[in-house]
């Protein structure tokens, strides 16, 4: 759920009873992204079932800015930072994906897997994308060079060479 839209009081008395109700599974997971934007009153409502959440729910809470949580909040959660990927991470993982997708990687092609990873900066879900639009150029055109290749990608991911 998006917090940063469903902030207010209404919207986590919503959730709370959601909560309550019987999961159709073993276990309901809420996940709410941007929880830094609720509302002081919304974020008074949730200190009870986070602290005593049913057994058959789980409590996911992302934000961006943990420093606007209250520290009851906080001290309620088990805290997991996530930081981005490196660019060597991002350019293992494409080429696994690539490699489950059955695109041949070979050393002439890794310089676009590259380039991917640092025109993404860190965002998985846009370098997927661009690893998409790799793909496609590569289908239609599977002798292509290495700098025809990046200037299709630039021009396919919007990116520029000079970045």
């Amino acid at each position: 759920m998006n917090m940063a839209t469903d902030r207010g009081i209404d919207d986590a008395r919503t959730l709370i009873l959601k909560s309550k109700i019987a999961p159709r599974f073993n276990k309901r997971i809420f996940i709410l992204d941007e929880l830094h934007q609720i509302t002081p009153q919304a974020r008074e409502a949730l200190l009870k079932p986070l602290e005593e959440p049913p057994n058959d729910t789980i409590w996911i809470l992302c934000t961006t800015e943990p420093e606007k949580l209250t520290k009851t909040i906080l001290g309620r959660c088990l805290q997991i930072k996530v930081t981005p990927p490196t660019k060597k991470e991002m350019v293992s993982f494409l080429k696994k994906i690539s490699r489950e997708e059955g695109v041949k990687v070979t050393e002439e092609r890794l310089p676009a897997l590259k380039y991917i990873a640092e025109s993404s900066m860190g965002h998985t879900r846009n370098a997927l994308q661009m690893l998409e639009a790799f793909v496609n150029i590569i289908t239609a055109k599977p002798k292509i060079t290495s700098i025809e290749l990046e200037k299709m990608l630039v021009v396919s991911t919007g990116g520029d060479l000079d970045e």
